[in-house]
């Protein structure tokens, strides 16, 4: 065995040699890319025992590179950095628009009081399904110590219980019929959800580490540099300016970029989605999950994804580059005159059933519902009073909505062939109080009775995927074989632990817990690679510090009578300009900000001239764009401050 084990190396060391010593593995090389990235051996110099890592043409080189700056990116970085590690963050999304879903989820983590219960409950969660004990227990453990973890590494002040909060104490626990339940509560870092509050904590913590740790925007991870004969991971190939770079970590990569719902081909070959509306962030592609499948590794959970709200989890019909809709208010939507039907007009749902994070129950156990490739929420006239009551029916959706006198014009505008019949049925059902198709709820249904009637287009609704990479309770990445591939470890939602059903708040407490131990196990020293023979001059071009080619702050001026204030909006600070004529509030310029495209602008509109008209900053802020509205609030108040 012995002599097997060594001829097989000295066919790996003369393969190596005869092609220059340094090409990386195929999986690290890109169709096209020329070999310029790396640096052969030069035959003139003495023959000296080196390592793999020493033949490449490095641009860089840190302790440690953690790929994606979400929620479990930010924890493993700082993490990283509090044991010693030089650190570098790189992140796909353009400054502002960082954070992945962290940025944008209700801001809630899962703790636990009992150790016993807590394992009792996540494994009844995990059903059947693959949730190694080891991996139960160190989230467990993770998540008993969640608040102090929160108050004394993150300075939070005060953890809010969730059960104190109307909307989310429902959710606690988002199963009560399993074992352990009793245990489970959510906690958040301010008295509101959905408002970026956590995350903000995360992303300034490592804002406040610039000594330790580096932050690159617009630089995705592309492939990770593997040693061909240890198959340790060695570094990351990140696109930075149009450019491929080559990045050295020392001790260890973490990957942290979620998950793959922005990804269509991904989306419907693992969950037979062919389109869906994301709620989270729009960079969510699966890069991580190719990157790590390049290096061998292991795919767990890729069936499991959460949706949220109303009719299974769904929304109005948006553009790909557009976030989902979300249909969050049960009282708009589950009751009165209306039908949830497919392209044929045939219901496929109980419209009243507010579902768990996506999944209905169907057959003793929580599933998805089957979404068909279209389906409306068809309604009549009295219910589209209701609709424009409430606001039910967004005013940025009332364009899609489709009308007729009658159903049968509408079942032939549509092409639903069966939409009159499954009325008929369904009024019959409205009559008698009993669904028998789907169990409606007998008080949330009333007959579809006079026109017009109404239609408008749904699609699903997607929080998150689950799955990705397999990895241990070390936060280990493991290949095929069930062996840690070394150096390599994951955080977050990208091969999370949710096997089955998903707990709200679990995600972010992944995030944290999981960030811990990778960031932690990613930056301790590691074993020496092996030596090849010969000698290679590393062209190491850039070393660890601030990025020289980022952009410097800008610098804003004011002149007379012109104030400079800054505000915490959701993506970050909110700079604003307010001049003074006297005691008059003149004009207020928005300089700069981080906020999300799509969502912030009514706030950046209508805010400044709500001030200007009352001249005063205590306004009402914009709906829907709640944090946005806030940081302006705030900056004008900063500015006005400096007048007094």
């Amino acid at each position: 065995m012995g002599k097997r084990i060594l001829s097989l190396l000295t066919v790996v060391v003369l393969m190596l040699s005869v092609f220059g010593g340094c090409s990386q593995p195929d999986a690290q090389q890109p169709e096209g890319e020329s070999p310029d990235a790396v640096t052969n051996a030069p035959d003139s110099v003495e023959k000296e025992s080196i390592t793999f890592a020493d033949t490449i043409a490095w641009d860089g080189e840190y302790d440690v590179v953690v790929v994606g700056f979400g929620g479990a990116g930010a924890v493993a970085a700082s993490y990283a950095a509090r044991a010693g590690a030089k650190v570098l963050l790189t992140e796909k999304a353009p400054e502002g628009h960082e954070g992945g879903n962290t940025r944008y989820c209700g801001q809630l983590v899962v703790t636990v009081d009992d150790k016993e219960n807590g394992m009792k409950y996540y494994r009844a969660l995990a059903g059947n399904n693959e949730f190694p004990e080891a991996s139960i227990e160190v989230f467990v453990d993770g998540l008993l110590n969640m608040r102090k973890t929160l108050q004394e590494d993150y300075g939070v002040e005060t953890v809010y219980s969730g059960r104190e909060n109307p909307i989310v104490a429902p959710a606690i626990p988002e199963y009560p019929e399993l074992e352990g339940w009793e245990t489970i509560d959510l906690v958040t870092v301010s008295p509101g959800i959905s408002n970026s509050a956590l995350w903000n904590v995360m992303r300034q913590d490592v804002m406040d580490r610039p000594d330790m740790i580096d932050v690159w925007y617009e630089a995705p991870g592309k492939h990770l540099i593997q040693d061909p004969i240890s198959k340790a991971i060695i570094g990351v190939q990140i696109e930075k300016q149009g450019k491929l770079v080559n990045i050295r970590a020392k001790n260890g990569v973490v990957l942290t970029t979620g998950g793959f719902e922005n990804n269509d081909e991904m989306r419907e070959t693992y969950l037979g989605l062919s389109s869906a509306a994301v709620a989270g962030s729009l960079y969510n592609t699966g890069d991580g999950i190719k990157m790590a499948m390049e290096v061998g590794a292991d795919l767990w959970h890729m069936e499991i994804w959460e949706g949220v709200a109303g009719y299974g989890g769904s929304s109005f019909v948006v553009d790909e580059d557009e976030h989902a809709s979300l249909m969050i208010i049960p009282s708009h939507y589950k009751n009165g005159s209306l039908i949830l039907a497919d392209n044929a007009g045939d219901r496929f749902i109980a419209e009243d059933y507010w579902p768990r994070h996506g999944h209905i129950y169907l057959s003793g156990s929580w599933h998805h519902p089957i979404f068909p490739s279209k389906y409306y929420l068809v309604y009549d006239q009295a219910q589209k009073e209701t609709f424009d009551q409430t606001g039910a029916i967004f005013e940025k959706f009332q364009p899609q909505v489709q009308s007729a006198d009658t159903l049968e014009a509408l079942a032939q505008l549509l092409n639903m062939p069966n939409l009159v019949d499954t009325v008929e049925v369904y009024n019959g059902f409205a009559e008698t109080g009993k669904d028998l198709a789907f169990k409606r709820n007998a008080s949330s249904m009333v007959a579809l009775s006079e026109g017009p009637y109404y239609a408008i287009e749904l699609m699903p609704l997607m929080l998150n995927t689950q799955g990705g990479p397999k990895r241990n309770e070390k936060a280990e990445i493991l290949d095929a074989s069930g062996n840690p591939i070394p150096n390599l470890y994951s955080a977050g939602e990208l091969g999370g632990i949710t096997a089955n059903l998903y707990q709200g708040g679990g995600n972010m407490s992944e995030c944290i817990v999981y960030g811990q131990i990778a960031g932690t196990n990613a930056a301790a020293p590691k074993a020496e690679l092996p030596v090849i023979p010969g000698k290679a001059e590393p062209n190491l071009i850039y070393t660890p510090g601030n990025d020289p080619d980022a952009p410097s702050a800008p610098e804003f001026v004011a002149g007379d009578n012109e104030y400079i204030g800054k505000g915490q909006g959701m993506g970050g600070t909110i700079t604003v300009k307010v001049k003074l004529d006297g005691d008059t509030i003149s004009a207020i310029e928005v300089l700069s900000h981080m906020e999300t495209a799509g969502i912030c602008e009514p706030a950046l509109e209508r805010i400044p001239a709500a001030i200007l008209e009352s001249q005063s900053a205590e306004v009402d802020t914009v709906s829907g764009a709640t944090m946005t509205s806030r940081g302006i609030i705030e900056a004008v108040k900063d500015a006005l401050s400096q007048a007094k």
